[in-house]
């Protein structure tokens, strides 16, 4: 194994101020344990500083760091990837999943009436088939992944607020179902070389949220589920105790960020 320096770690020993609450990132166990008291955590760097998996890993190992791990860390059962939070992809640690899909239940991402019917078509499916991609959730829907949806195709065609026509197809419906907290990543697999040997980026399977974890009740307000998930965070990460304020924080919390 070649080990290099992961240019995105935020060194400790020069940035104590960041330093969060758990060890380094070397290998699964820390991986899991970082993510286990973040209680969610985005993948790969973004606005606020050291709030990652990677930024938490200070080598790579044979050129990868532990950010790529998320089809080995799915096989735990221990927690839920998915883009959560925008175009981010985050890890929520099965016991943060009830607070996490109490602050979702009531977001809605669709633009309008047609829109929200199409997401919840997809949400359908997912719940009514076994986990795919989402080129086969589209050909399953009678639709092209990555074209616009139709009706001619199963789907429709959909008017923004100000009468202008827009495209939405099965990633855009599974993105937004994400962060809504409806949808995860189920597991992942690869395209095989004419050897025989896993080639190119992983391809994830989408599941509802509902299916792979169950109902995922929690007998609290939105607000707590929120305000629990933000005590979890500003015990981990120091930049969250000064960050934007608790309005900053609860729109993370809800996924209106």
């Amino acid at each position: 194994m070649i080990y290099t320096d992961n240019p995105a770690y935020f060194d400790n020993l020069e940035c104590p101020e960041y330093k969060p609450n758990f060890q380094p990132i070397v290998d699964m166990d820390t991986l899991l344990a970082a993510v286990e008291v973040s209680g969610i955590i985005r993948q790969l760097a973004g606005y606020q500083r050291s709030f990652s998996i990677e930024e938490n890993c200070p080598y790579l190992i044979d050129g990868k760091g532990p950010w790529e791990w998320a089809p080995q860390v799915l096989e735990t059962g221990m927690c839920a990837f998915g883009r959560f939070e925008g175009s981010r992809n985050c890890f929520v640690w099965i016991d943060s999943l009830p607070d996490f899909r109490n602050c979702r239940k009531d977001l809605s991402l669709a633009l309008n009436k047609p829109a929200r019917e199409f997401y919840d078509k997809v949400l359908d499916v997912l719940n009514d088939e076994r986990p795919m991609p989402a080129k086969e959730l589209a050909a399953v829907m009678g639709t092209k992944s990555k074209k616009a949806v139709t009706g001619e195709t199963g789907g429709i065609t959909l008017l923004g607020r100000k009468g202008e026509p827009y495209k939405v197809n099965i990633e855009t419906a599974l993105q937004k179902l994400m962060m809504e907290g409806k949808v995860c990543v189920d597991h992942f697999t690869w395209r095989l070389s004419k050897k025989g040997l896993p080639n190119g980026l992983p391809i994830p399977h989408f599941t509802s949220m509902e299916k792979k974890y169950g109902k995922l009740n929690v007998r609290r307000s939105k607000e707590a589920s929120a305000k629990a998930i933000i005590r979890k965070w500003k015990n981990v990460f120091p930049c969250f105790r000064s960050y934007g304020g608790m309005d900053t924080l609860l729109a993370m919390a809800y996924g209106t960020f």
